[in-house]
């Protein structure tokens, strides 16, 4: 047996029984960024608790989203379709400065909840994934040309990784916007 043929050989049994270096190095990139965003996800189901249930209580009043300016209704009702809140019926009748009171808590609460969410984000650890964002940019093509012994195969398709950044996060979770009441 030649070395080259050994060589082969060799890759062939190891590959079967593992998977290349490079393909575990994009994997658990993928899979740190994944556990940062499920951990922004359940923390923003956390928070958004209390914006969800002024939203319900303000429509199982009368008070309709008429009190807000027309931009704000337009987000609302798209809020209640993302949150799938179901509509109240209106049981109270609310006079126009309760409906108003209703207006101002709700905005208070946005308003909240996107102070909270800025300052959970700021406290989110992206060093993890950012130290594998940069040794997968130094040494996937290397691994991949190792494996598939083809410098131009290796270096085809690959896209070096930017760092993550807060403004990713905010990206897939943004804040939320806050209503304007009609005066």
């Amino acid at each position: 047996m030649t070395d080259l043929s050994e060589l082969q050989l060799f890759q062939q049994v190891i590959m079967s029984f593992d998977t290349p270096a490079y393909m575990r190095r994009a994997r658990d990139v993928e899979a740190a960024w994944n556990a940062v965003v499920m951990l922004c996800r359940k923390e923003r189901e956390k928070l958004l608790a209390a914006p969800q249930r002024r939203l319900r209580n303000l429509l199982d009043t009368d008070v309709h989203l008429s009190v807000f300016d027309t931009r704000s209704a337009i987000s609302l009702r798209a809020v209640l379709q993302q949150w799938n809140l179901p509509v109240g019926k209106g049981t109270s009748r609310a006079s126009i400065p309760a409906k108003r009171g209703d207006a101002d808590r709700l905005i208070a609460t946005f308003e909240h909840f996107n102070n909270r969410w800025t300052t959970f984000l700021a406290t989110v650890d992206l060093a993890e994934v950012n130290r594998l964002r940069t040794a997968y940019n130094e040494f996937y093509v290397l691994e991949k040309e190792c494996a598939v012994r083809s410098p131009a195969v290796a270096r085809a398709g690959f896209q070096p990784l930017q760092p993550a950044t807060v403004q990713d996060l905010q990206h897939l979770f943004p804040l939320l916007d806050v209503p304007v009441r009609r005066q």
